[in-house]
C-alpha cells in the first residue's frame, strides 16, 4: 500500500543513522531530524489501527537507539566534528616534543575499557595517551593519532574531542592502522584507579613494580597541564594551593 512507503523511507532513515555509527561514523543531526519528521508522516499516513501500532512500536525501538547514542553513550555528532577539525588552528600552540607523525596506539586501559563515564575516559584513555605519546617524541601539534581498539572510538564518543587540546585533528579508528609512520603501545594496567568487574586485571596491582610504573605515570601530570595552559593561552598561575581531603567515616569525602 502507498502508505506504507512513507514508513519504509522513515524507517530505513533510522536505520541508515544507526548503522553509521557503528561503523564509526559522527552521529549526523540533520538526519536524525529527517527522521523524526517521516516518522510522524508515516504515523499520520497509517489508516488500520493494528498497522499503525504496529509501526510505533518499530519506530519506538529505533527512536530509543537513537536516543541512547546521542544522549547515553555521548557518541561524536557531525556538527561537533566539524568544529572541532577546525578550531585547533586557532588554539595557541604549545612547545612541541620533537617531531609529527601519524602514531598508531595500540591496546586500551584496563580503565577505559571498564566503562565510558568521563572519568574511565580523561584517566584511562587522554592522560596514557598523553604520557605514552610524549615518551615515544611525537606530541606535536600536527600529529595524527590512529586507535586499534574501538574503546571510546568506534562509535566515536564525545569525549574526544579533549584530543584536540593537543592535536589539531581529531583522532581516528582503523585496527590496521593503515598510513600510520609510527607505533606506540600503551600501558594496559595504568593508571591504577578503580576497580575492576573483570577482578583478573586487579591481580596486576598487587605487584610493586606496576605501582612504580603508576607512580612514574603520575609524573607526568604537570607536563600535561602546562601543554593544556600553553594551548588555551591561560596565564601562569604561581599562587596555586593544593587541598588535600580526608576520607568520611563511612566512605564520602570530608570537606
Amino acid at each position: 500500500p502507498p502508505e506504507w512507503g512513507d514508513f519504509l523511507h522513515a524507517f530505513y532513515a533510522g536505520m541508515w543513522i544507526t548503522q553509521a555509527v557503528s561503523q564509526c561514523l559522527a552521529l549526523n543531526l540533520e538526519h536524525v531530524e529527517i527522521f523524526k519528521e517521516l516518522r510522524i508522516l508515516s504515523e499520520r499516513s497509517m489508516q488500520d489501527p493494528t498497522e499503525l501500532n504496529h509501526i510505533k512500536e518499530s519506530f519506538q525501538l529505533l527512536a530509543w537507539e537513537i536516543h541512547v547514542l546521542h544522549m547515553k553513550r555521548w557518541v561524536l555528532t557531525t556538527v561537533d566534528a566539524e568544529e572541532l577539525n577546525g578550531i585547533g588552528s586557532d588554539l595557541f600552540p604549545y612547545d612541541a616534543m620533537v617531531q609529527p607523525g601519524i602514531v598508531c596506539i595500540r591496546g586500551a586501559t584496563h580503565l577505559a575499557q571498564e566503562s565510558e563515564v568521563f572519568s574511565h575516559f580523561i584517566w584511562g584513555h587522554f592522560f596514557p595517551v598523553f604520557v605514552t605519546v610524549a615518551q615515544a617524541g611525537y606530541l606535536h601539534l600536527n600529529t595524527q593519532l590512529v586507535f586499534d581498539e574501538p574503546v571510546f572510538t568506534c562509535p566515536i564518543s564525545s569525549w574526544m574531542s579533549f584530543y584536540v587540546l593537543l592535536f589539531n585533528k581529531l583522532p581516528r579508528y582503523d585496527p590496521e592502522c593503515t598510513g600510520a609512520t609510527a607505533t606506540v603501545q600503551l600501558d594496559i594496567s595504568l593508571p591504577i584507579m578503580s576497580q575492576y568487574t573483570d577482578t583478573s586485571w586487579e591481580l596486576d596491582y598487587t605487584r610493586p613494580e606496576t605501582w612504580r610504573r603508576h607512580l612514574q605515570q603520575c609524573r607526568w601530570r604537570p607536563l600535561l597541564h602546562n601543554a593544556v595552559a600553553q594551548r588555551l593561552g591561560l596565564p601562569e598561575q604561581r599562587d596555586t594551593r593544593i587541598v588535600y581531603l580526608g576520607r568520611g567515616a563511612v566512605g564520602a569525602v570530608g570537606r
